[in-house]
């Protein structure tokens, strides 16, 4: 009896040991792994590289001169500008309104489209418009 008991203990520990071991086996090649990963060097990409180039510090004298001959509109001529948008109804048929809703004759008919155009892209445009024919009257 004591034999077996002894045998099992015997069993018990190689199991243990065996166990140790895998461990043990286990963390260093996790720790050599973690050590290799981080001493890699990072590959930078060349597009990150041409973004990373100094900005040139010097002013092109002849870009802000004409920045600053543009012409500014006051706050009281910005009010004068009309500013056009294009509804559509439930049956299709657009017209051409201010942004106040104020229909405007036209003489030429907007044709339906498949898809009607944005408010933003029409208004930009029409402002646009607008602003040509407001700087070319005296």
């Amino acid at each position: 009896m004591q034999i077996k008991t002894t045998l099992q203990s015997l069993n018990n520990q190689q199991t243990f040991l065996r166990l140790l071991i895998f461990s043990f086996v286990t963390v260093v090649l996790w720790v050599g792994f973690s050590i290799f990963s981080s001493q890699q060097k990072p590959q930078i990409s060349e597009e990150l590289q041409k973004m990373a180039v100094p900005l040139n510090p010097n002013l092109n004298l002849e870009v802000v001169s004409r920045i600053e001959q543009k012409k500014s509109y006051s706050d009281e001529e910005l009010s004068n500008f009309t500013i056009f948008t294009v509804v559509q109804d439930k049956t299709g048929a657009q017209s051409i309104t201010t942004l106040d809703g104020t229909p405007v004759s036209s003489p030429n008919k907007v044709s339906p489209q498949s898809d009607p155009p944005t408010s933003a892209s029409t208004s930009a445009s029409a402002s646009a418009s607008t602003s040509a024919s407001a700087s070319a009257s005296p």
